[in-house]
């Protein structure tokens, strides 16, 4: 049961029951062969399956009351769905094939019917009672190898360079199961369209058939190179020189997908990405997104290529530049240089209720990021970017034994003007946890606080308080 309300708008949200089966990944083939006979293509076929099943009623606390229950009823909101996929993998010496087949079904027990009164000229729509299910499957698969290539050198300082290539090749086919219907349903018996699961809790199938090419490259450098701070062999018996891994670039990935059923326009923006790392401190990601196509006057894309119009591969639409790095202390009761492999995330955006956990072990850590980014438009043939420029703040410091100090913010270097800027303050009470929080800056002033038991299970069990404050509110000065 899921429960929540709004005491200010009154609002009243309920949810019973909610029932979720889930099956893990089961490889059923693998069960039925004999023990002494050899493994067969067809083992490795996998299936998994979730079920969800939620009653939901949206209504006002005025509307609750036992009189008023026939109306409820009719308010409730159910339904049923099923998600399930068939999953297998086929690996040779060069290459590796990934089939999959998925399918859902949603079950609703009212749907809704639509008719159009010529004389009165209006449309009336009923929710009409009833089972109705819905399905929808896709397919697809992607192949998948790995090559090699080492370059070698002969000087002590640089034994070797090693690049991998991973290219990707994959296709993925949905049919047309739309459920619309057209006919005089708009306006002043305008044609239009809907859907008789248009007020389902689970959807409706996708409309348009779809059956698309995807392509990936993705490219890793490593460098071999001379360990400068390893030491020779303590037992003087070896003089033999110690390397060490390092990363020249973490990642870097071009994708792309064709559609084969479009009627033009079928290749999509091609995205390119990087990741790489220095000193094992600073942090570099770039991503940017190139679009093939030109446009018209409206900005809109047309069947025609951008070198035909003006000698370009592409047109950037779109590029982000993201640098950061970390700084932290020791950890308590480790020496320097200790590596704790069990060791959990402090508290990151200077909130745990994010998700992240609370290292009390780390006295301190200072978090900076710089980040810009630009967007491109053509519009009317004239080209205009929107740039943006910001510096994120993220630390936190451990003040007593169980409590953690957070802070969150930066500064708009396009804009000129500091971003909104967090304060938490964590403590922790063993099996419960409370927090509080505040934005000291902005239009978005405002304070909360919560205490709450750590257990998932029993997380719903709280009690929490958010309230604005200055302006008009004048709550705290």
């Amino acid at each position: 049961m899921r429960h929540s309300q709004n005491t200010l708008n009154k609002t009243f949200d309920l949810t019973l029951p909610l029932v979720t089966f889930n099956v893990q990944r089961i490889f059923p083939f693998q069960q039925i062969r004999p023990v002494a006979a050899p493994p067969r293509f067809y083992d490795q076929i996998g299936f998994t399956y979730t079920g969800n099943f939620e009653n939901r009623l949206n209504t006002t606390e005025n509307n609750l009351a036992l009189d008023n229950l026939g109306f409820l009823t009719r308010s409730m909101r159910n339904g049923v769905r099923h998600s399930a996929a068939v999953t297998t993998t086929i690996k040779s010496k060069l290459f590796t094939l990934n089939p999959e087949f998925r399918f859902t079904d949603r079950w609703y027990f009212d749907y809704l019917r639509k008719t159009y009164d010529p004389e009165t000229n209006t449309t009336t729509t009923d929710t009409v009672p009833g089972f109705k299910r819905v399905g929808e499957w896709s397919t697809g698969a992607t192949l998948t190898s790995k090559l090699y290539g080492m370059y070698g050198f002969r000087g002590n300082g640089l034994k070797a360079i090693r690049h991998v290539i991973t290219p990707s090749v994959g296709f993925n086919y949905r049919p047309d199961l739309s459920t619309q219907i057209e006919g005089p349903f708009g306006i002043d018996g305008a044609i239009s369209n809907y859907s008789p699961f248009d007020n389902g809790i689970y959807g409706k199938p996708s409309a348009g058939e779809s059956g698309t090419l995807n392509f990936g490259l993705i490219q890793n450098l490593e460098a071999k190179v001379r360990d400068g701070k390893a030491t020779t062999d303590s037992t003087n018996t070896s003089n033999a020189i110690k390397y060490k891994k390092i990363k020249l670039f973490d990642f870097v990935g071009l994708t792309a997908n064709y559609d084969l059923l479009q009627d033009s326009v079928r290749w999509s923006p091609v995205n390119v990405a990087a990741r790489t790392s220095f000193f094992n401190k600073v942090n570099l990601n770039f991503v940017s997104i190139w679009d093939p196509y030109a446009v018209n006057d409206l900005g809109q894309r047309i069947a025609t290529s951008e070198r035909s119009q003006t000698g370009k591969l592409a047109r950037m639409t779109y590029t982000n530049v993201a640098l950061g790095f970390e700084l932290q202390s020791k950890r308590y009761g480790q020496p320097v240089g200790s590596k704790n492999t069990n060791d959990q995330q402090v508290v990151e955006d200077s909130d745990p209720s994010k998700g992240a956990r609370v290292n009390f072990s780390l006295p301190w850590r200072l978090g900076v990021n710089y980040s810009y980014d630009i967007s491109r438009s053509y519009l009317g043939g004239e080209v205009s970017d929107s740039q943006r420029q910001s510096i994120l703040v993220n630390a936190d410091v451990t003040i007593l034994k169980y409590w953690k100090l957070g802070y969150s913010g930066g500064y708009d270097l396009q804009a000129g003007e500091w971003t909104p800027t967090s304060l938490n303050l964590y403590w922790d009470l063993h099996c419960w946890e409370f927090n509080f929080n505040i934005i000291p800056l902005g239009v978005r002033k405002s304070f909360s606080f919560r205490i709450n038991v750590k257990a998932s299970i029993l997380r719903d069990l709280k009690f929490e308080q958010r309230r604005p404050y200055g302006n008009t509110r004048n709550l705290l000065y």
